[in-house]
């Protein structure tokens, strides 16, 4: 066998044990972010955003910080989501 075709067979050879480890990776989860303001545009502190994943009905639940912002991790991907939220209460 000659040099360039054993560089060409072990290079193949690299390339299609790496392809099934490339192609296994995906998205798992998504994440949500967003904030929560009265009309004046003063945030809401302390608001519960519920957020419903419409297909499944998943739900997940997040307290807004001192500036009314959320952010939620591991949520399922997809879509559409149903968010709302409840300024004046507490969990």
């Amino acid at each position: 066998m000659s040099p360039r075709l054993r560089l060409l067979a072990v290079g193949w050879l690299a390339l299609s044990a790496a392809t099934p480890a490339l192609g296994s990776q995906g998205v798992t989860s998504a994440a949500l972010q967003g904030s929560v303001v009265q009309s004046d545009g003063t945030p809401i502190e302390h608001g519960v955003v519920t957020v419903t994943l419409a297909e499944s009905g998943a739900r997940w639940q997040v307290v807004t910080d001192a500036a009314g912002r959320y952010f939620l991790e591991n949520v399922q991907v997809g879509g559409p989501y149903l968010i709302l939220s409840w300024p004046s209460c507490r969990t």
